[in-house]
């Protein structure tokens, strides 16, 4: 079981890392969050709390998977021909911007 203890704790610590030093997280919670907390209040701290704690949850866990998919679904494209047509698509754009940089210039 030590083992399996030791496996978890460096993904564990790195995601309670990467939360805590994001900026993001606290501008969220005195901002967004801060009007959701007080807004559930309102209904009255059992009721509230009660609504509010599962729907984020809920919320967190949907975003987590949409974003879990949309990376899945990136690394299988960059194993496939769909990388090459990526770097294709991506050195156009690069040349478009550059041309376009470059008739401002004239």
């Amino acid at each position: 079981m030590k083992g399996f203890t030791n496996s978890l704790r460096g993904p564990f610590t790195a995601g309670l890392a990467f939360t805590a030093f994001n900026p993001f997280f606290l501008l969220w919670w005195l901002t967004v969050g801060l009007v959701l907390v007080e807004a559930a209040s309102g209904l009255g701290l059992l009721v509230g709390y009660s609504i509010m704690y599962p729907s984020h949850v809920w919320m967190d866990y949907a975003w987590l998977t949409l974003m879990a998919s949309l990376g899945e679904g990136g690394r299988r494209m960059l194993r496939s021909r769909g990388y090459g047509a990526l770097l294709i698509a991506l050195a156009a754009l690069m040349a478009g911007v550059g041309a376009y940089a470059l008739m401002g210039l004239a």
